[in-house]
């Protein structure tokens, strides 16, 4: 199914107070050529046979007087041809004819942002190699994600030591996405939040593997 688009803007407003090169306008636009399939009589996208001034229900002098203003203003192009006047739309700031073309570049365009996005994502997860885990990276966003919890500055050889085993013991935890996920999922718990008792949750509690497995395993979660 294709369609025209009417552009609500000034341009519209002022064109539609002169009812003749309004309808003249709106009657190439329906016509007007939108893919690049075979057309009898040789038009390009954008073109519309008009034939003349019958075909379009208005008076000879109406019609002359509407095409000639369309072609001042910069909406159309005309040339005449044996079959009748075929007409070019060349400004969509009225009409929008939905042209294949457009709507082609718009599909694409959009599958390859989806394309990079996917990429990029999958680029972060596996940037780093299971031999270089990204402490730094997993401490940003513990203190991205966690703020209310007591922040981390430094990155100890201590630390380094059970974020290495952390990395590798979980399906998730491999990736940065995982450790943002796990982040997440603490920020629901209102125990490891400190909203229930005075206990907190700190960096090096989280780490430690036996309540790491606890909390992976939703024991902190109603």
């Amino acid at each position: 199914m294709s369609f025209i688009k009417m552009v609500k803007s000034q341009k519209t407003i002022e064109l539609m107070q002169d009812p003749n090169a309004y309808t003249l306008l709106s009657q190439i636009a329906v016509r007007a050529k939108r893919t690049n399939d075979f057309s009898v009589h040789g038009l390009e996208i954008g073109e519309a046979l008009i034939g003349d001034y019958k075909s379009i229900g208005l008076t000879e002098r109406k019609y002359r007087t509407a095409k000639d203003k369309l072609r001042r203003w910069g909406f159309v192009t005309t040339r005449a041809t044996n079959k009748g006047t075929i007409a070019k739309l060349i400004n969509s700031e009225v009409f929008d004819i939905n042209e294949e073309a457009k709507r082609r570049t718009k599909r694409q365009d959009s599958d390859e942002q989806e394309t990079t996005n996917k990429k990029e994502k999958k680029e972060k997860n596996n940037i780093y190699s299971q031999n270089q885990v990204p402490y730094r990276a997993i401490v940003d966003l513990f203190n991205k994600i966690l703020p209310e919890l007591p922040s981390v500055k430094l990155v100890t050889e201590t630390r380094k030591k059970h974020l290495k085993a952390r990395w590798h013991s979980s399906k998730k935890t491999p990736s940065l996405s995982g450790w943002e996920e796990l982040f997440g999922y603490i920020r629901q718990s209102d125990f490891l939040m400190g909203s229930e008792t005075n206990f907190r949750a700190t960096f090096d509690w989280i780490i430690k593997e036996s309540n790491f497995i606890k909390i992976t395993e939703g024991n902190y979660h109603k």
